[in-house]
């Protein structure tokens, strides 16, 4: 007899699914939070329509309603995305016979490259953020960062002073699903590192909590996400015009420069921290398409 999850039980097993992504896959705060939120809201409409178990017409039902609130493709397959894979711990834990998410189908997306920002417009957006007082040099340095390593936004947050090594070039960094990596930085970076550090150390010599963090806000503490992502996309507007400028924008510049100059594909891969190529190889259309233009406009047989 087929055995289904009632929805009476789906708050408690989405405590026992979190608490073993937590300590079985090393899953960070950001995406507990969000599948605790998904898995919430599919909670809260299946309590709505009074739906006593959940099977695949339910889950079917609940796709259909995130598609007339008119989400994009993208976030649907995200919430999808987590629905199978607690569906896939249930089936695990055998708390049910049948697995009703797992013939459910993504939706097709339409394949977006990466923008990327050019080196002169990085390099202003520093240059505006720089400063005398320890905020300016603090947003510029952030910047720097992110351009010299390509790593993410929350991976930066996470920077502690002890991962910063000038002597090798190098930082530490705790990437996706707890796993480290040793990304360079170049000398240039490396001696921008040591006068920051100092420059830190005064600041924080006003505030009587200690903190290892690398990059501190006015208070003291470690930056926030939130308050990165401002402050950077601030200044990188101002710099580029552009109103999608952001700490991401320069992860994909970093990988397309990198590319452009001919970097190793690998290579990229391995600066990038991305598990699988298929994730870098989103970059390479980047430069095959800088590639088709500079034939369009310089070769005799391209078509005019």
């Amino acid at each position: 007899m087929e055995r289904l999850l009632p929805v009476s039980e789906l708050e408690a097993r989405t405590d026992l699914f979190l608490q073993h992504l937590k300590i079985e896959r090393n899953a960070s705060s950001f995406t507990l939070r969000s599948y605790g939120t998904d898995l919430a809201q599919l909670l809260q409409f299946l309590e709505e329509n009074h739906t006593p178990d959940l099977d695949r017409k339910a889950l079917r039902a609940y796709l259909a309603h995130l598609s007339r609130k008119r989400l994009k493709a993208s976030t649907i397959n995200r919430k999808l995305a987590c629905i199978k894979s607690f569906f896939k711990f249930v089936c695990g834990q055998e708390v049910v016979t049948t697995n009703p998410a797992d013939t459910l189908s993504f939706l097709k997306q339409r394949k977006r490259l990466p923008s990327v920002l050019s080196f002169q417009d990085i390099m202003s957006a520093a240059g505006l953020a720089g400063g005398a007082d320890y905020e300016s040099v603090r947003d510029g340095f952030i910047i720097d960062v992110f351009y010299a390593s390509g790593i993410r936004l929350r991976e930066l947050v996470g920077l502690n002073v002890e991962d910063v090594d000038v002597y090798q070039n190098t930082i530490r960094v705790l990437g996706k699903g707890a796993r480290e990596r040793i990304t360079p930085i170049g000398p240039s970076l490396s001696r921008s590192m040591k006068s920051y550090l100092q420059l830190r150390a005064g600041f924080l010599t006003t505030f009587k909590q200690e903190t290892q963090a690398l990059f501190v806000n006015k208070r003291g503490r470690r930056m926030t996400a939130r308050q990165v992502q401002y402050r950077v996309s601030k200044h990188l507007v101002a710099a580029s015009g552009r109103q999608d400028a952001s700490p991401h924008k320069l992860r994909h510049s970093f990988a397309t420069h990198l590319l452009d100059r001919g970097a190793d594909l690998l290579a990229v891969q391995e600066l990038l921290g991305h598990a699988s190529l298929s994730s870098t190889q989103v970059y390479t259309h980047l430069t095959i398409e800088k590639l088709k233009q500079t034939y369009n406009q310089a070769h005799p047989r391209a078509e005019k």
